[in-house]
């Protein structure tokens, strides 16, 4: 199908072959963003195995997975925002299709997917420091003999206590970047307590 010349067309239709072209850039931005987070926050991982020579079991860090499941949400909450074309009229400036074609639509692009991982690690570590609780949240258990559990390097010996914490975590990983205001106010409610 031959595309019109932009001088030809009327003023519905051009709108209409820029919303497509908008829509078309996004998406594929968003796409190539995300793998891009994803493939950073699994790299050091797959490294740090690749050392050890692939020896069975690969147990990446659950922190890998949440982080992977928050970009994943956060993706999906952009997916969904461009699918239902919200604030998509705005785009249609021809300044702003010139930005299109910049590293500006780049950075747009990494906002979600990284906004994702940081709001997935922060809710994690919120659960593991008992900020946060309840039956809907993960529960812990150190993994290590019980003298490595103590001090900041203990730490990283705590991990979900059952295979349904896992799932928990991964889901609230997911949530985390999904709803990219969740984390933010609940962190600005937790701010506001603490001062009253």
């Amino acid at each position: 199908m031959e595309t019109e010349p932009l001088q030809t067309m009327d003023e519905k239709e051009l709108r209409q072959a820029l919303r497509v072209e908008v829509y078309r850039r996004l998406l594929s931005s968003y796409f190539v963003s995300t793998l891009a987070v994803a493939g950073l926050v699994l790299l050091p991982s797959v490294l740090a195995h690749a050392r050890r020579g692939w020896e069975p079991p690969m147990d990446l860090p659950i922190l890998v997975f949440v982080a992977l499941f928050g970009t994943m949400g956060a993706f999906f909450s952009a997916l969904m925002r461009l699918y239902r074309l919200e604030g998509l009229s705005r785009a249609l400036t021809s300044e702003d299709l010139r930005r299109l074609r910049s590293p500006y639509l780049v950075l747009y692009s990494l906002i979600p997917p990284i906004a994702g991982v940081i709001g997935a690690l922060v809710l994690y570590l919120a659960v593991a420091a008992g900020i946060v609780s309840g039956a809907a949240f993960q529960t812990f258990a150190c993994v290590a003999p019980r003298e490595a559990c103590d001090g900041f390097a203990g730490f990283l010996s705590y991990a979900p206590a059952t295979a349904q914490d896992y799932a928990k975590s991964l889901v609230w990983g997911f949530i985390a970047g999904f709803a990219e205001r969740f984390v933010p106010d609940a962190l600005r409610r937790m701010a506001r307590r603490d001062d009253d």
